[in-house]
């Protein structure tokens, strides 16, 4: 692993043998939802042995696969290194830029199922909308969606239909946390 030392600057992350660059600097609503969601975890983990991390360090599967996740929990402090973490964490966050949605999607949602990621966020800030992926038999598979809907939106719903609506959710992995949809997207 040391021998990608030299991918000093987070701008890049490294799938299957390639350099990837990441998004130009994040926009304001980027960092704004990735710093809600790192701070939900933060708050939860206090004084409990997972540690949650955003946008840093870098994630090490393989010498061909490094990522930079926007936030993620590792529960098994033997993976953190000094300057990276080894393996796979238990949760990971992406949120959605147009120049890393197809990856995020795609090739790191495999990377992240065959490593053994246990739950898998993917964030649209633009819309709102968490889907939450969980570990089944190797495969990342969907679980559930969940978004924010407006007071005119919910006005439309039928009775039957709003009652559905769901506010809040709770970690796969971290069973006691409870995230409030509307707190992600503050």
């Amino acid at each position: 692993m040391d021998n990608l030392a030299y991918i000093d600057d987070r701008g890049y992350e490294i799938l299957n043998g390639k350099m990837v660059s990441l998004s130009p600097r994040a926009n304001p609503r980027h960092s704004e939802v990735s710093g809600n969601i790192f701070a939900i975890f933060h708050r939860h983990l206090r004084g409990k042995k997972c540690r949650a991390y955003m946008e840093s360090p870098e994630v090490y599967f393989s010498e061909n696969d490094v990522v930079v996740p926007d936030v993620f929990v590792v529960c098994d402090p033997g993976k953190i290194q000094a300057n990276h973490v080894v393996g796979a964490p238990d949760i990971i966050v992406e949120v959605l830029s147009p120049s890393t949605a197809k990856n995020d999607r795609d090739y790191k949602k495999n990377l992240y199922a065959n490593a053994g990621v246990k739950e898998y966020w993917i964030v649209d800030a633009k819309s709102q909308i968490i889907e939450v992926f969980s570990l089944v038999e190797g495969k990342l598979e969907f679980n559930d969606l969940y978004a924010v809907h407006s007071d005119y939106e919910l006005k439309k719903l039928s009775e039957e239909a709003r009652a559905a609506v769901k506010f809040k959710f709770n970690s796969l992995v971290l069973k006691d946390l409870e995230i409030d949809i509307a707190e992600v997207f503050e």
